[in-house]
C-alpha cells in the first residue's frame, strides 16, 4: 500500500517508518514536510494519509479539509502528542478515520489495518448502494416504458409501486395509489375479482389471466387483460406483479372478425366453395372449414401444404393448373383457373374454379388468398345444353344433307339436262347455275354444323378442310403438331369448334388478309395460338362479340385457358391451352 505522512519532524518521521517495518504490512511511505509539498502530494493517490496535527503554519485539520476537497474516501489518521477533545470532535466531523497519540505510535500498523478494513466495508457499501440505485432507475425506466399498467403488490394486496400507464389509465397519481389496496381504488366488483385473483396466485404460486369491464370516471367501459405473477423468494411467496391491457379494440375486432367468418361460412356453404390462405415462405395453405370438407380433407385438419393441394387436382389438368400457379407466385398477380378435382378419398370426378391472388391489402409478398367454387352443377347442366346443341347441328346437318341436299342434287341434275338440250335459254341457265351455288353451300353448311367429319377423317384433316369455306382472297396457314391418339373426342371436337368459331370471325369482322393457325401438343396439354392481321379491337372496350363468347364458354368447358390479345389496326392474337382429355 502507498502510505503519505504528513510530519515536519525528521525524528517522528523515522519513528513511525521503523514502527510500521517491524510489522508485517506490505507498504512504500512518502513523506511531506509542509504545506506546499503536501499539496503537490495530493495529486498522486495514496492508500492512506498519515498527519502530525501541529504543523509548520497549518494543522491537521487544516490538512483534512484539503483531503476532502479532492476526495472523500481515502482515510486520514492524526498521530500527535497531544489531541484535545475539541480538536478531537473538529476532526470526525470533518471525516477523519482515526487519531492516536505519538507515545502509541507501536498501535499504528493495527490501527491502518482496521481503518483500511472499514474503508473496504464502506466502499463495499456505497457500490452496493449505487448499484441499488441503478437497479431501481433500471426498474423504474423498464416499469415505465411499458404500455401495458403494470403494478406490484405485497402479500396483502397492498400496492407497492405502479408505472405511469397504470396512473394514467385509473386516473390516480402515484403517490396516491402506493400503499393502498383495490378496495381503496375500485367499485366493489373489480376489488372482489382482483382479491380472489390475488389469493389464487399467492396460494398455487401460478400465474392468472383474467377479463374484466372497467368503466372510467367518464362513464367510457373497457374491456382489460389482467395478468399476475406471483413473486417468489425461493420457495416464498412475496408477492403479486402484474399488467393490464385494455383489449377493447382488440375485442370488438374479434366479434367483427367472427362475424364476417360466420358470414363467410354461411356463402360458402350456399355457394358450395371455400378459401384458404397460402404463406410461399412456408409452403402452407390456411383452410376454411368448407374448404376442407369439400376436398375431402379429414375434419380436425385446417393446414395442408400446395403440394397436397395440387394432388387433388385431377391429373390431366396438372400441367395448366400448375403452370397458373407458378404464374400468380412468379409475377403476383390474379389468376382463375377452371379445373377438375377428386376430393380426397373419392373416386368421383369434380369441377371447380379457383381463384388466387395476391395479398394485395398489405402488399406481403409471400402471402395469397384463394377461393375455389364448386362449378360441378352449372359444368353439368352446361354439358347438357351443349350435347342439346350438338345434336340439333347434327340432325339439321342430316336433314340438308339427306333431304334437302338430295332434292336439290336432283333439281341440278334435271336442270343440267335442260340447259344441254336448249343452251340458247339464258334464263334457264341463270336459273341452273343458282341451284348449283345453293347445292354448294347447303353441302358447306351441312360440313359445318355435322361433326362427322372429326370422326371419318380426324381433327387434322377436318380442320385442312375448313381452308375450303375461306376465300381465296384470305391467306391461310396451319401448322400441326399433335398427337390426335392421346386426345379424347370430347376435346378434339371442341378445338375444332373454337377454331370453327375463330376463323368465322375473323371473317366477318376483321378484314385479315391473313390467318395463320399452330396446333401443338406438349404432354397433356394443346395449345392453340390463332393470328390474323386484321383490324383489330379495344378488348377493354364493352361487351364482347357473341363468337369470342362462344369460344370462352367452350374453351370453360375443357378446363382450359384462354388469353386474347389484339390492337387497333394490327390484328388479333388468341392463345389457348387445353388438356388433352
Amino acid at each position: 500500500m502507498k502510505i503519505l505522512y504528513l510530519e515536519d519532524n525528521t525524528s517522528d518521521y523515522e519513528l513511525l517508518d521503523l514502527s510500521l517495518q517491524k510489522s508485517n504490512l506490505e507498504f512504500t511511505l512518502d513523506r511531506a514536510e509542509n504545506k506546499a509539498q503536501y499539496q503537490k502530494a495530493l495529486e498522486t493517490h495514496y492508500d492512506i494519509i498519515i498527519s502530525d496535527y501541529n504543523l509548520q503554519g497549518f494543522t491537521g485539520t487544516d490538512a483534512l479539509k484539503m483531503l476532502r476537497e479532492k476526495d472523500q474516501s481515502i482515510p486520514f489518521v492524526v498521530i500527535s502528542g497531544t489531541v484535545g477533545e475539541e480538536q478531537a470532535v473538529s476532526l470526525l466531523h470533518y471525516g477523519a478515520s482515526d487519531f492516536l497519540l505519538k507515545k502509541n505510535v507501536k498501535k499504528l500498523p493495527i490501527i491502518i489495518e482496521r481503518v483500511l478494513r472499514n474503508k473496504m466495508i464502506d466502499d463495499e457499501r456505497r457500490n452496493f448502494q449505487k448499484e441499488l440505485i441503478n437497479k431501481n432507475l433500471i426498474l423504474d425506466s423498464l416499469f415505465n416504458s411499458f404500455e401495458d399498467m403494470v403494478f406490484l403488490k405485497d402479500t396483502n394486496g397492498t400496492y407497492l409501486k405502479v408505472n405511469t400507464a397504470f396512473s394514467r389509465f385509473f386516473g390516480f397519481t402515484e403517490k396516491a395509489i402506493l400503499g393502498m389496496t383495490d378496495g381503496n381504488l375500485f367499485d366493489k366488483n373489480i376489488a372482489e375479482k382482483a382479491q380472489e385473483t390475488d389469493e389464487h396466485v399467492r396460494n398455487n404460486k401460478l400465474s392468472i389471466t383474467y377479463e374484466i369491464l372497467f368503466t372510467g370516471t367518464d362513464g367510457v367501459s373497457r374491456i382489460l387483460e389482467v395478468v399476475k405473477y406471483p413473486v417468489l423468494d425461493g420457495n416464498e411467496v412475496t408477492g403479486v406483479v402484474g399488467s393490464s391491457r385494455d383489449i377493447t379494440e382488440r375485442k370488438m375486432l374479434e366479434e367483427k372478425n367472427a362475424k364476417s367468418q360466420y358470414i363467410l361460412n354461411q356463402a360458402e356453404q350456399l355457394t358450395y366453395s371455400g378459401s384458404f390462405q397460402y404463406d410461399s415462405e412456408v409452403d402452407i395453405l390456411s383452410c376454411s372449414p368448407h374448404f376442407v370438407k369439400m376436398m375431402g380433407i379429414p375434419g380436425n385438419i385446417n393446414k395442408i401444404s400446395l403440394m397436397k393441394f395440387l394432388g387433388l387436382v385431377y391429373k390431366d389438368d396438372h400441367k395448366i393448373f400448375n403452370d397458373e400457379i407458378d404464374k400468380v407466385l412468379d409475377k403476383k398477380v390474379t389468376v382463375t383457373i377452371d379445373h377438375r378435382y377428386i376430393p380426397n378419398g373419392s373416386k368421383q370426378i369434380r369441377y371447380g374454379r379457383t381463384t388466387i391472388s395476391p395479398d394485395y391489402s398489405t402488399g406481403n409478398a409471400s402471402i395469397f388468398y384463394g377461393t375455389i367454387v364448386d362449378t360441378t352443377s352449372d359444368y353439368e347442366n352446361d354439358m347438357a345444353l351443349l350435347n342439346i346443341q350438338e345434336l340439333e347441328r347434327s340432325n339439321i346437318a342430316n336433314e340438308l344433307h339427306d333431304n334437302l341436299g338430295q332434292k336439290m342434287s336432283a333439281s341440278a341434275l334435271f336442270l343440267d339436262g335442260l340447259v344441254s338440250k336448249y343452251p340458247e335459254d339464258t334464263e334457264l341457265t341463270k336459273v341452273a347455275n343458282m341451284i348449283n351455288t345453293s347445292l354448294t353451300q347447303i353441302r358447306s353448311l351441312s360440313n359445318t354444323l355435322s361433326l362427322s367429319s372429326i370422326k371419318e377423317m380426324g381433327l387434322e384433316d377436318s380442320l385442312r378442310q375448313l381452308q375450303d369455306q375461306i376465300p381465296l382472297s384470305i391467306e391461310f396457314e396451319l401448322h400441326y403438331s399433335v398427337d390426335e391418339s392421346s386426345i379424347s373426342e370430347f376435346i378434339s371436337t371442341q378445338t375444332f369448334r373454337i377454331i370453327q368459331e375463330a376463323i368465322n370471325n375473323i371473317q366477318k369482322h376483321s378484314e385479315a388478309k391473313r390467318i395463320e393457325i399452330d396446333i401443338a401438343q406438349a404432354q397433356s396439354v394443346i395449345t392453340l395460338k390463332i393470328r390474323d392481321n386484321g383490324k383489330g379491337f379495344d378488348i377493354n372496350a364493352g361487351v364482347r362479340g357473341n363468337g369470342i363468347r362462344n369460344m370462352e364458354q367452350r374453351v370453360k368447358k375443357c378446363n382450359g385457358l384462354i388469353h386474347i390479345d389484339s390492337k387497333i389496326n394490327e390484328g388479333t392474337f388468341i392463345d389457348i391451352k387445353l388438356p388433352i382429355k
